[in-house]
């Protein structure tokens, strides 16, 4: 298919997932009368595309069963079984998010950049309702995202990856435009005091900038002015007495806890939490304790904040290797093509989400998150780009299980 094939309900597609994202990042999932119609409209448009088209299931689908049988196996042995059930049913959910938007983007490479300018607008979307809701006075004393209901942490890693998408395109189209919203994001994700925001946009940027500029004088004069920017913002963090409070002191805390042992009480725990996971899971380690149990038997009363203790704990190994082999095989594939001389820049964006995602899942659990797995889709379409689309579709699966049914032994019947 190509640009000049597309129809109304091509468009149509296109709108709706911008509008899942926008519902996602400026809302959230809590807003309900807002992320529900907008998920119902995807689910409609995308699983009538699905169908229509009878789109090929891949190798991403295999993973994807695997991990929500996973996830539903678990809810048998788990400790609080309706919280388990809760959460297999936002793996199914996110997976099947992933399944409807992989053809979309394997079908046309347009779609990838449709996506990715989605995730832009979804980014402005998010601040549009920040700053018209916050007081001025407000705004710069407290961490964005209390008065829009969306937690501080998740306010810093939309607006990082809003950040980085658009500095993406200010490298690789060297278009100046796409790099006043990196900069908006960028700086916009500080207020929002998360630590791990700056994580993704600084190790972020380092990938994409090396990875996407040869060993030249400019490159290495690029890569000093965007690390002289990162000691300027560093140094804003600790001088500028509103970004001081939301930021600042919180790296003081990270910092002393590395050089003097000393730490804010959030920090502590969570590195308590690790270690009590890491000994608890060791006592299941195969299946481990079932989904949402590290909330019900590890005694702090919520998730681990990190990803993968939480999977540990509740998958066990079989369920963490099964989760990251397949993420990590993404990375691989996507770092083999760009360096075997693929020139599909979007393989740096490959690499540049896969290392963020995986270092943030460090102090974030995201295995049931829908953006993550969007993101899953996306890079290994990316990877597929340039190869047939092979398999069976669904369609043909149904057909193949009906005539199971009928004639179990295989026997042929005119």
């Amino acid at each position: 298919m190509n640009d000049k094939e597309k129809n109304w309900f091509d468009y149509m597609c296109d709108l709706s997932i911008i509008g899942l994202l926008t519902a996602l990042f400026a809302f959230s999932t809590n807003a309900k009368n807002v992320f529900i119609p907008l998920e119902a409209l995807f689910l409609a448009t995308f699983g009538i595309r699905f169908l229509v088209r009878r789109s090929k299931l891949s190798l991403y689908t295999v993973w994807s069963i695997g991990l929500v049988v996973l996830a539903l196996i678990s809810t048998t042995y788990a400790p609080n079984e309706s919280e388990a059930r809760r959460l297999a049913i936002s793996v199914i959910q996110v997976v099947l998010f992933g399944n409807l938007l992989l053809p979309y983007f394997r079908d046309l490479e347009a779609n990838i950049h449709i996506f990715l300018h989605g995730i832009m607008i979804a980014a402005f979307a998010l601040l549009f309702r920040i700053f018209v809701s916050t007081p001025l006075d407000v705004l710069l004393a407290t961490r964005w995202g209390s008065t829009v209901s969306i937690n501080a942490n998740q306010v810093g890693l939309i607006l990082a990856f809003g950040s980085l998408v658009a500095l993406y395109y200010g490298i690789t189209l060297r278009k100046l435009v796409f790099l006043l919203p990196a900069l908006i994001f960028g700086l916009s994700s500080l207020f929002s005091g998360s630590r791990k925001a700056i994580v993704i946009i600084v190790l972020g940027s380092l990938i994409l900038i090396l990875l996407t500029r040869k060993a030249t004088f400019s490159s290495i004069f690029e890569l000093s002015i965007s690390l002289l920017v990162l000691l300027g913002i560093l140094y804003l963090s600790f001088t500028w007495e509103p970004l001081y409070k939301v930021l600042g002191n919180r790296i003081e805390t990270l910092v002393s806890f590395f050089t003097e042992g000393e730490t804010d009480g959030s920090t502590s725990v969570r590195f308590e939490m690790i270690e009590k996971g890491w000994e608890m899971a060791l006592e299941r380690p195969v299946l481990g304790h079932g989904l949402a149990s590290f909330a019900e038997l590890a005694g702090y009363g919520f998730y681990a904040h990190n990803n993968y203790i939480e999977l540990l704990f509740s998958l066990g190994f079989v369920g963490l290797l099964w989760y990251y082999i397949f993420i990590a095989k993404l990375g691989v594939h996507a770092i083999v093509q760009l360096f075997s001389g693929n020139k599909n820049k979007l393989l740096v964006l490959v690499v540049t989400c896969i290392v963020v995602l995986m270092v943030d899942d460090i102090g974030r659990v995201r295995y049931y998150n829908e953006f993550s797995h969007m993101l899953f889709a996306l890079g290994y379409a990316i990877i597929q780009l340039g190869h047939p689309q092979s398999g069976p579709d669904l369609q043909s699966i149904l057909v193949q299980i009906i005539h199971w049914f009928q004639n179990p032994k295989g026997i042929k019947q005119d």
